[in-house]
């Protein structure tokens, strides 16, 4: 996990970390991505509010996240600029997954949604509810990297 400190401590301009990665990006684990996530903040803490860096780049989800339950750790920072409005990550499943066992994951979902029970845990985490999205509504984070791309941008380095 300790990875990223070479990279903040030589004042990289651009990290990309696989949150939640193991084996090389061959395998995730939910335990991980929570891990990282968690460090990928400490290290947006350490950088940004100390004045070691200018600008870090988080998801929306994470600063309400933040927001909501950790102001502090925002303090001292505001938000430079937004992105365009995109559908967020998708719930994923091996490809070998069968329809009949997606559809039971889709109820699942639905049900801890709707289930009195886990409102509070709900209400915490930010969740309002889930959707079935085809995977023509992801066309939009297409469109934004040809925009990238129109503009000289088509890699990350």
């Amino acid at each position: 996990m300790m990875s990223l400190w070479g990279a903040v401590m030589g004042h990289a301009n651009l990290i990309k970390h696989g949150a939640g990665w193991m084996e090389g990006g061959l395998t995730a684990s939910f335990e991980k991505m929570v891990l990282d996530a968690d460090l990928l903040q400490m290290m947006v803490e350490f950088m940004v509010q100390r004045g070691a860096a200018d600008v870090a780049s988080l998801d929306s989800v994470t600063h309400a996240l933040l927001g909501a339950h950790d102001p502090d750790s925002l303090a001292g920072t505001r938000v430079l600029c937004e992105t365009p409005s995109a559908p967020g990550l998708p719930y994923v499943t091996a490809a070998a997954t069968s329809d009949d066992d997606i559809e039971r994951l889709r109820q699942g979902l639905a049900a801890a949604c709707a289930d009195p029970n886990l409102a509070e845990v709900r209400t915490l985490l930010l969740i309002d509810g889930v959707e079935i999205l085809s995977e023509r509504t992801y066309d939009r984070i297409l469109d934004m990297e040809n925009e990238a791309a129109d503009h000289g941008v088509t890699a990350l380095a």
